[in-house]
């Protein structure tokens, strides 16, 4: 209670601010990143596919509570990949053909254990980052956060000379 009472009173007073945001944590054993985000922007997250041996590119849109998966595409209905989704489409995606399956499913976060043979790739806007760089086992998740910033005060002493 007294931190708070402290902080409405010096915050004003050192002309600092406070602001909140939202963030994606990527974090490993060998680093960790947070990337500023705001609600709703997109995540891609792409791999090799361990025994279709294709391209899997998943795409969550970011909120609040975590992320929400709205769309998977792949290459074929092979071992392990989607095929009973009843929502999806072919179409084609910078010259080549995908099958898109449009759903809408939140999760928390995402627990990825990497291998350089699938060539984990997350995508957020222009930064892409090779998730293997991360460590084995490598945590996606949406943070809130606070970030603290320092301007000069807007008040100005002056000094009076006799």
């Amino acid at each position: 209670m007294w931190f708070s009472i402290l902080t409405c009173l010096l915050v004003p007073l050192l002309g600092l601010s406070v602001v909140s945001g939202t963030g994606l944590a990527v974090s490993g054993e060998k680093q960790s990143v947070l990337i500023e985000l705001a609600d709703w922007d997109m995540v891609e997250c792409s791999f090799v596919h361990s025994v279709e041996r294709s391209r899997v590119v998943e795409l969550y849109r970011v909120n609040s509570h975590g992320l929400v998966l709205f769309e998977s595409r792949t290459k074929s209905f092979g071992w392990g990949l989607p095929c009973n989704e009843p929502d999806y489409s072919m179409k084609e995606i910078d010259g080549e053909t995908w099958f898109v399956f449009e759903m809408s499913r939140p999760t928390p976060k995402l627990v990825i254990a990497t291998d350089p043979v699938n060539d984990y790739v997350l995508r957020i806007g222009d930064k892409i980052f090779k998730l293997e760089d991360f460590g084995g086992t490598v945590e996606v998740e949406v943070k809130n956060f606070y970030r603290i910033g320092f301007d000069l005060p807007a008040w100005k002493m002056s000094l009076r000379v006799p």
